[in-house]
C-alpha cells in the first residue's frame, strides 16, 4: 500500500507541475490495443517465477486536459498460477484509467495507472479437481501502475511500450494466494484522433 501511495503523489506532482512542452497535442481521443508477458513475482507461495501468462487489454480514453486522459480497459488473460493441479488461471474484466503525458511529441512519455474489477475462474487438467477449484472462482479487484512511452510511427499511429507494478486480489476468496503480484512489460499500438 506505501508503494501505491507514493505513486499517486508523484502522478498529482507530475500533473499539477509545469512540464516544459514542445507542442499541443490536437487530438482529444485515443483507442489501442496491448499485448504482454505475465511475469509473475515468487512470493514463496508458489512454484513458479518467470513468464508464465498472456493478457491482451484494448483501451478507449479522452484527452479532458491536453496531456491528461481518463479512460476504459478491458482485458482478458490467462496464466499458469504455478500450483499443483491447477493448470490455468483466466482473468476478464475492466479498468478505468489516468494517463498522464509528459509530452506530447514524436517521442511522448507518461505514467499511468488503472484500477477495476474482473472475473477469474481456474481450469485444471484433472477433470475431479475442476470441482473443487469452481469453489475458487469468483470476483477480482486489481490496480497497476507504472511508466511508458510512445513513438509515432504515422500520422496519429503510435507504438507504445509501458511497464507496469499489477496487483489482483481475489474478493470473494482473500485466502486464495494463486493471484497477486506481477510485472506487465506491454507492446502495443494506438491511435490518435
Amino acid at each position: 500500500m506505501k508503494t501505491f501511495s507514493i505513486f499517486f503523489f508523484i502522478l498529482f506532482f507530475f500533473s499539477t507541475s509545469t512540464i516544459a512542452q514542445n507542442k499541443t497535442p490536437s487530438v482529444s481521443k485515443q483507442i489501442g490495443i496491448t499485448g504482454l508477458p505475465i511475469i509473475y513475482l515468487n512470493d514463496g507461495v508458489s512454484n513458479i517465477n518467470g513468464i508464465n501468462g498472456v493478457a491482451l487489454y484494448g483501451n478507449i480514453g479522452w484527452f479532458f486536459h491536453k496531456y491528461n486522459v481518463v479512460g476504459l480497459r478491458p482485458f482478458f488473460g490467462i496464466l499458469d498460477p504455478g500450483f499443483d493441479k491447477v493448470e490455468r488461471l483466466h482473468s476478464l474484466g475492466s479498468n478505468v484509467y489516468y494517463r498522464r503525458y509528459l509530452n506530447r511529441n514524436r517521442f511522448s512519455f507518461f505514467l499511468d495507472a488503472n484500477v477495476g474489477f474482473g472475473y477469474i475462474w481456474y481450469t485444471s487438467k484433472f477433470p475431479d479437481f475442476n470441482e473443487s477449484l469452481r469453489e475458487l472462482n469468483g470476483i477480482m479487484f486489481n490496480y497497476a501502475f507504472g511508466l511508458g512511452g510512445d513513438y509515432e510511427i504515422s500520422n496519429g499511429w503510435n507504438l507504445e511500450l509501458t511497464f507496469q507494478y499489477l496487483q489482483m486480489k481475489n474478493i470473494d476468496h482473500p485466502e486464495d494466494t494463486r493471484v497477486g503480484k506481477t510485472l506487465i512489460p506491454s507492446i502495443g499500438i494506438q491511435k490518435f484522433f
